[in-house]
């Protein structure tokens, strides 16, 4: 656990998140 893939792959789906959220807000 911990990898630095997970990260990677965490981070991409946080800015994904991120990304459809000021979409839909804006």
């Amino acid at each position: 656990p911990g990898s630095s893939e997970d990260k990677g792959a965490e981070a991409a789906e946080a800015a994904l998140h991120t990304a459809l959220v000021l979409r839909k807000i804006a």
